[in-house]
């Protein structure tokens, strides 16, 4: 049982370092934290993160930033805050240096945070309130001084015994042109 233990370990480390290595990029420019208010459903969240990314998109490169496949790259870390409401993590990358040659990222999410509620996305759970209060989102430059402390902690749910490999897989997601693309 032990060497089953230590297998489940090793495992976990190394898909863990894996999805470390894939987050630290020189191109990544922000980290934006983003916690909807209590108890919002799980379908309403993840909406609402994706159509804050299309919206964003929009505003940041034009309407028709599919056609011109431009869009915001990076990756998304979700996780459950202690009321058991998702919570996600985005680090935004810059890899051609573009990013805000329209606008600045800050303003625009000033824009269109306040605005979101489950309307504009599939959901069966409408909701009339705000979903992410003022204090509930943070942009903040990218750091990393060489010691991977934001990606050893967006990577922490690799640490608890309690679930599978694929479901720790799953709490990290790519940032698509379209949505959020979660899992392995």
């Amino acid at each position: 049982m032990k060497d089953l233990h230590n297998g489940i370990n090793s495992e976990k480390n190394k898909m863990r370092n894996a999805f470390k290595e894939m987050l630290t990029s020189e191109y990544n420019k922000y980290h934006l934290t983003i916690t909807f208010r209590e108890g919002t459903k799980d379908d309403v969240a993840l909406g609402s993160l994706n159509f804050l990314m299309k919206c964003l998109n929009q505003r940041l490169f034009g309407r028709r930033y599919l056609h011109k496949n431009r869009f915001i790259d990076g990756f998304v870390a979700r996780e459950r805050c202690g009321n058991g409401t998702l919570h996600f993590h985005i680090l935004i990358r810059d890899k051609r240096g573009d990013l805000e040659s329209r606008f600045p990222i800050r303003i625009v999410l000033e824009e269109l945070i306040p605005k979101l509620s489950s309307i504009g996305h599939n959901s069966k759970h409408r909701v009339k309130r705000r979903l992410i209060g003022d204090r509930g989102w943070l942009l903040q430059p990218y750091k990393n001084n060489g010691d991977s402390r934001l990606e050893e902690y967006l990577t922490k749910n690799f640490d608890s015994f309690s679930s599978e490999i694929d479901e720790k897989g799953d709490t990290i997601g790519l940032l698509g042109a379209e949505y959020v693309h979660f899992g392995c």
